[in-house]
């Protein structure tokens, strides 16, 4: 599990340094959400290790329920809930995740973390598994698009954040 949250912390790391070279404020609200994204994932990758399956989430959630209190503060000090432009992360598990950008078939460990961008509409954009990169946009799109994690792994996202 520590290499999981090594790899994660590269992948902030990384996320950080490319955006240095864009001082926009719009930029830098992608890559504090794109960090946040990371974040909870680590807290879900953490929690399912020691579990089997992450907790029950449906989309939004707020420090008064279960998921959030079954997350902090042991696997996280404070669980991101608001994305910078103001609206809730959403966090699908396991079967919650099905109909999600198209993705079917989920498991009990699986889980998807959404920023659905500043106009806080969901992308119509349908998650290929045979083509993981067609969720990845060119960066003059991203403000209001979409950044979609899927079990650690960012499926949707700007080009030049997103490594594929």
């Amino acid at each position: 599990m520590r290499c999981r949250n090594f790899i994660m912390v590269l992948a902030s790391l990384f996320v950080i340094a490319c955006s240095s070279n864009n001082a926009g404020d719009e930029s830098k609200k992608i890559t504090k959400a794109m960090i946040d994204i990371s974040q909870i994932a680590t807290a879900l990758l953490d929690y399912a290790t020691d579990t089997s399956a992450p907790p029950p989430s449906s989309g939004i959630y707020n420090e008064s329920n279960t998921f959030y209190n079954s997350l902090c503060p042991k696997y996280i000090k404070k669980l991101p809930i608001k994305y910078p432009w103001g609206h809730n992360y959403l966090v699908y598990c396991g079967k919650a995740i099905d109909g999600q950008y198209g993705i079917m078939g989920s498991a009990s460990d699986d889980f998807l973390v959404v920023s659905l961008g500043k106009d806080g509409l969901k992308d119509n954009w349908i998650y290929d598994p045979s083509n993981p990169s067609n969720g990845i946009y060119d960066d003059k799109d991203a403000i209001n698009k979409d950044l979609a994690m899927l079990n650690g792994s960012f499926i949707r996202g700007p080009r030049s954040f997103v490594k594929n």
